[in-house]
């Protein structure tokens, strides 16, 4: 079976590359994974119907998938044509399965109510059932005939699973959710108590059926847990007692805000997952701002006493905790908080207490400062060098530089560049030096937020040695030189040739040694590069800059045409270049900022769609 390959097309629409925000950081790996959704061309999708034809079924599985990933209009148009041309029940089952991905609210039920039908397969029905209950204005009559008995179990318990999950529904099977009370299946049993629960009103049926299940088996349990919310308090309490851990946490996670007292007691749970939900609850009660002011202080307590718990996860969320009531309650929780920042209380405790008072509570950060004279533990360090708004602990910053902790140092580099702290140019070139990457890398970072032309020779010295820096650091040098402004033509000629030469040939030249031959240095030290070369350009207009930037946007800003002709040409130019839709992209942009024009979100478009040649020949012939 030949199999087609598919070459989805789009027109991305960019990012804005060239922007205020390059002046705080670098452009990173993480900043230039941009994807759009992809959308074939219109000519594309009869091409596609006859790459099915031919096409065995594992192809067409892979081809509904992709179509079905992104929410394009005209995708899912011919997957609901597919559809009726599609013979395998798996497929039919997998186009319906991606149309539920975004497509239900657009589609009409009738389109989907034939998947209904018995003569389908059930795994086809059972696709259908869920796409049919997100399309607009379903009958609901669809939904409760998938609840006879005769059904298949398992689309029984999908259709219980969409009353469930909508409270019309639920309300539309007022009274006659108490048939299934007794019904042989244990999940429908489950389901039924749930969607009984979320009804406005509890009949007293429901509420008899409540009583019982609270004495039941476990499964019945569960579901009261799951709907807590609907539940008093008391019974909230009398759940959070049962053994099974499953029960506690979900009614931790469904708890109503009356129950505040038994959630802040579930904080002290034996299972480490119930003390999370159980927190991450109380943060969202901290939200509604539920806790009268008496209950503060012991809530505070447990709290405080969990940002001490062995396990970082629940240290975390309990930190997480305290800036929720310290936003809702203020100085009622931050004068509790204050009182954490000394030395006699745990370390753990301090540090997730600092990042929490430096959000909330400036009058904090003299107290939080303070500790860094007498603080040994390093990561606490590290979250108080990070609170410092002035230079008034200067000294113990640099001090900090040349501590044993690497994560220290690195903070403290990051600090001297954030304050700008004055005399600490040949601290931050021996940083730059560190036997650590991280170190290095945020001592290059802070040269570019504390200029000095000292570090010019740095930076060049830096690129020059290939053999030995890593991208990680070409990239922090190269932004921090589009840090500095020339102030002339002639201080450009004097001072920053030499460097923007260097700089050139990274963006336009393989210069890093890979095995036995020369290969383009990383994507991120030339997009940055590019950036460097265009602001010293437009700021100093020299001859010799303009004409770098001018070349390097020429490179970049090609169409994937004039790059195929390009690459045919010079082989060995093209095996590594990045000529791309993203590199293109900075380019223009770029160019445009050069010519003081508007930047735009420029559209670049993906190559042409195709199918190999075999294949196409194939497709002629039918």
């Amino acid at each position: 079976m030949i199999a087609p390959t598919l070459l989805i097309t789009s027109v991305m629409m960019f990012p804005i590359w060239v922007s205020d925000a390059w002046k705080e950081r670098p452009l990173l790996s993480k900043d230039l994974d941009y994807q759009s959704p992809v959308q074939m061309r219109e000519e594309t999708y009869p091409m596609l119907t006859k790459a099915l034809a031919v096409s065995d079924s594992k192809i067409r599985g892979t081809i509904y998938v992709v179509l079905g990933k992104d929410p394009i209009p005209a995708n899912y148009a011919f997957l609901v044509k597919v559809l009726s041309t599609e013979k395998e029940p798996t497929l039919q089952a997998t186009i319906l399965q991606q149309l539920g991905n975004h497509a239900g609210p657009s589609l009409q039920p009738e389109a989907i109510q034939p998947w209904l039908a018995p003569e389908h397969s059930t795994i086809v029905r059972l696709a259908a059932l869920r796409l049919y209950a997100k399309t607009k204005n379903f009958h609901r009559s669809e939904i409760g005939n998938f609840l006879a008995p005769e059904v298949p179990a398992v689309l029984r318990q999908a259709a219980m699973e969409i009353i469930n999950d909508s409270p019309e529904l639920a309300e539309d099977f007022n009274p006659a959710i108490l048939a299934y009370k007794e019904d042989a299946d244990p999940q429908i049993r489950m389901l039924a108590l749930q969607i009984a629960l979320q009804q406005s009103a509890h009949r007293p049926e429901v509420k008899t059926w409540i009583a019982e299940a609270l004495e039941g088996p476990q499964n019945l349990k569960l579901s009261l847990a799951k709907k807590a919310f609907r539940l008093p308090p008391e019974m909230t309490a009398t759940l959070l007692k049962e053994p099974a851990v499953a029960i506690r946490v979900a009614v931790c996670k469904n708890a109503p805000t009356e129950a505040y007292e038994a959630v802040t007691a579930a904080v002290d749970d034996p299972s480490p997952l119930v003390r999370l939900t159980a927190l991450a609850t109380l943060a969202r009660f901290s939200e509604q701002k539920v806790f009268p002011a008496n209950a503060l202080p012991h809530l505070l307590e447990r709290v405080l006493e969990h940002c001490n718990d062995q396990s970082e996860v629940i240290r975390i969320q309990s930190q997480d905790v305290l800036m929720h009531l310290a936003v809702s309650y203020q100085e009622s929780v931050t004068d509790t908080l204050r009182k954490q920042l000394t030395m006699q209380v745990p370390p753990k405790v301090r540090f997730h207490t600092v990042p929490v008072l430096q959000a909330t509570c400036p009058a904090s950060l003299p107290a939080i400062a303070a500790l860094l004279k007498s603080e040994t533990v390093p990561e606490n360090l590290v979250v108080e060098l990070r609170t410092l708004v002035n230079a008034d602990k200067r000294e113990d910053v640099l001090r900090l530089a040349k501590h044993a902790s690497t994560s220290v140092r690195e903070e403290a580099a990051n600090t001297i560049g954030r304050l700008k702290l004055e005399g600490t140019s040949q601290l931050l070139i021996q940083l730059s030096k560190d036997k650590n990457l991280s170190v290095r890398v945020a001592a290059f970072m802070a040269m570019g937020r504390h200029p000095d032309l000292v570090f010019l020779p740095v930076f060049l010295k830096c690129l020059e040695n290939v053999r030995r820096a890593l991208p990680q650091e070409r990239n922090a040098v190269v932004w921090a030189a589009g840090q500095f402004t020339p102030a002339s033509p002639d201080e450009y000629n004097k001072v920053y040739s030499s460097l923007a030469h260097r700089i050139y040939l990274h963006c336009t030249r393989p210069t890093i040694p890979e095995e036995s031959e020369l290969v383009f240095d990383d994507t991120t030290v030339i997009v940055n590069g590019m950036q460097t070369l265009v602001r010293w350009a437009k700021s100093t207009q020299a001859e010799e800059i303009l004409g770098f930037a001018k070349t390097t946007i020429g490179l970049y800003n090609v169409t994937a045409e004039e790059v195929a002709e390009r690459n045919s040409k010079n082989p060995d130019l093209a095996s590594d270049m990045p000529n791309d839709q993203l590199t293109r992209s900075v380019a223009i942009q770029l160019l445009q900022f050069l010519e003081d024009k508007p930047i735009t979100q420029q559209q670049i478009e993906f190559n042409e769609p195709a199918f190999p040649i075999s294949s196409t020949d194939q497709l002629e012939q039918n």
